[in-house]
């Protein structure tokens, strides 16, 4: 499974699909830090977030 690939790479991650599609957004968050109002984080993945 590729997920589990980057994450052992990385040493964190959640696998998207594992997790229950209305959990999904808050999962990213849970990993995306706060940052500046300028600043952009990029989340590579399939679906869609705003």
């Amino acid at each position: 499974d590729q997920d589990a690939g980057l994450i052992l790479i990385a040493g964190e991650g959640i696998p998207i699909d594992a997790v229950v599609a209305d959990f999904i957004s808050g999962a990213v968050e849970y990993l995306s830090p706060a940052n500046d109002d300028d600043h952009w984080d990029v989340i590579e993945g399939q679906g869609s977030l705003f």
